[in-house]
């Protein structure tokens, strides 16, 4: 199949859509690398000047077949219902329901969902409740944190920011005090496994520094999940540090 290898620029209108198709930088035109398998990203976010830019950062990766931006959840939700996306990458400020009903709709047909918050306090026990496959930090909209974001919510692991994950442990450590104490029996390996989640690794480090297979490494993450009955592993990492798991198991 050719390839479109002409320059396109993100365009934008009143409406705050914004469309880049898909296209090859004039360094990856060379044999080995394909881009017709590529991620469908989809932008819903409200200011103007952080989805453009972020557009245009995603529009750069060998990963992306195609990248559209809407300023709402209600354009966004019209363009999804016309075409497929692999992920989507939403404002964390935008309604609340609608949120609830995009992240229903992800489930339904296993869409990645990215919540993008403007700073690691924003709205955090809304987000985490609403159990997204990953996180971005507006302060970090870096080239390399992008494609670390996407590559990874790909392959099934659940980027979570740094900044997120220390706000996330100060936060349980305040409310320590004041929520009472459970005790949840892990076996070893699982303590374990809770330690470097709390540390923020992903699957494939954890299966690294526990010398197993990538699949044994998630096997234990979802028996630690099922044990401490969290929907995701941001929020087993903030019950770890709140209630004390590991230290008293460790």
């Amino acid at each position: 199949m050719r390839k479109d290898t002409r320059a396109h620029r993100p365009d934008t209108n009143p409406g705050g859509y914004c469309v880049i198709t898909e296209t090859i930088p004039p360094d990856e035109q060379r044999p080995g690398v394909v881009r017709d398998d590529g991620l469908r990203i989809l932008v819903a976010v409200n200011s103007d000047v952080v989805r453009v830019g972020l557009c245009s950062i995603i529009q750069q990766l060998p990963l992306t077949r195609q990248v559209v931006g809407h300023g709402s959840l209600d354009e966004a939700f019209t363009a999804l219902s016309h075409s497929r996306c692999d992920v989507v990458i939403a404002s964390a400020g935008m309604e609340n329901d609608q949120l609830t009903e995009l992240r229903d709709w992800a489930r339904s047909e296993e869409t990645k969902l990215l919540l993008l918050l403007s700073d690691p306090s924003h709205l955090l026990n809304r987000t985490a409740a609403l159990s997204a496959d990953g996180f971005l930090m507006e302060a970090t909209l870096t080239t390399t944190a992008v494609a670390d974001t996407l590559s990874r919510v790909h392959a099934g692991d659940l980027p979570v920011p740094a900044e997120l994950t220390r706000e996330l442990v100060s936060m349980a450590q305040t409310a320590a005090n004041r929520v009472p104490r459970q005790r949840t029996y892990l076996t070893a390996r699982e303590r374990q496994t809770l330690r470097h989640l709390v540390d923020g690794l992903s699957n494939r480090q954890i299966a690294a520094a526990m010398d197993i297979t990538e699949h044994g490494a998630k096997r234990h993450v979802a028996n630690v999940l099922a044990k401490l009955n969290c929907p995701n592993r941001t929020l087993a990492a903030a019950m770890a540090v709140r209630e004390g798991i590991v230290a008293d198991q460790g």
